[in-house]
């Protein structure tokens, strides 16, 4: 399961893929300058965890007030190199693999939700997540 945390009415277009053969789809994306982010449950649960907010209900919303706070704490853990509670090692269980976060994804998606907060402030939109 995965869980999309968009902007509130960011607009998508679409794009067929494969037209024309039998693996054919149709591609969703959202119009720049907004961007979506989907996250496995797990690693959505470890943000919003990290964020503050309840993560027991793997969908709601961050308004705009939580996205102006979050985006500060988050601005202010990059600049202090402050990771904990984002960092796991992969572990493998019998036949189960968890895949573990590094140092390059937490950058990435750390960057990626400051995007998607700037956007909302922009916009006065809140974001949602399912």
């Amino acid at each position: 399961m995965s869980v999309t945390f968009a902007v509130d009415d960011t607009p998508y277009k679409d794009e067929i893929l494969n037209e024309g053969t039998d693996d054919a789809f149709i591609c969703s994306t959202p119009v720049e300058p907004f961007i979506d982010i989907n996250l496995s449950s797990t690693n959505a649960r470890m943000f919003l965890e990290v964020f503050g907010i309840d993560s027991d209900e793997l969908c709601g919303k961050i308004s705009v007030e939580q996205a102006k706070s979050i985006g500060d704490k988050m601005k202010r853990r990059l600049e202090d190199s402050d990771f904990s509670g984002l960092l796991r090692e992969t572990v493998k269980d019998g036949n189960f693999t968890f895949i573990g976060t590094d140092r390059e994804y937490v950058l990435t998606r750390v960057s990626q939700f400051l995007t998607l907060f700037t956007l909302a402030i922009e916009h006065n939109k809140d974001i949602h997540y399912a």
